[in-house]
């Protein structure tokens, strides 16, 4: 059974784990998405309908991505890797640096009207983003600190690679 729910509509209190989200997005093509406190309901295939939302995403042309994304003087860096590879660590450095951090886990990349792309929180959060993609950058730990330049078909291979770590 769908029922639809307005806008700050609680959904009952039998319901108290399952919240609702709008963003607003043009032409009257709002996202709906259910999220989920605590334990998950029995029943609620939550991995599923992330696979599913994702997969809209996908036909949307967006592109969501198992990475982290931090806005710095008006642009945005992206870091990609393996869980453990520091991805939260950079978040965290990031914001005691009072830089936004768009997300620490998923991003959304999509195009932007001015030509290039930019990304938006997608996993912990929602937070939007209008900066220009500037670089995007692959962590492997290691003992030394070094940047590695690697191809366009690389990068986009790493970052493909971990995109079944929900």
């Amino acid at each position: 059974q769908i029922k639809k729910f307005s806008e700050g509509e609680q959904l009952g209190q039998e319901n108290k784990h399952i919240f609702l989200r709008r963003l607003r997005q043009p032409e009257n093509n709002d996202i709906f998405i259910i999220l989920l406190s605590g334990d998950e309901p029995a029943g609620l295939p939550a991995h599923e309908l992330l696979f599913l939302s994702e997969g809209w995403q996908l036909k949307q042309g967006n592109l969501p991505i198992h990475a982290c994304g931090v806005q710095h003087l008006d642009q945005l860096f992206v870091f990609t890797g393996p869980s453990g590879a520091g991805k939260s660590t950079i978040a965290e450095v990031s914001r005691e640096l009072g830089d936004l951090v768009i997300d620490e886990d998923r991003i959304l990349v999509r195009p932007r009207v001015e030509g290039g792309y930019t990304a938006d929180g997608w996993g912990y959060g929602f937070v939007p983003c209008e900066a220009p993609l500037r670089a995007i950058f692959h962590l492997i730990q290691d003992t030394k600190d070094k940047l590695i330049p690697i191809s366009p078909m690389q990068i986009t291979q790493r970052m493909l690679e971990r995109q079944g770590d929900f």
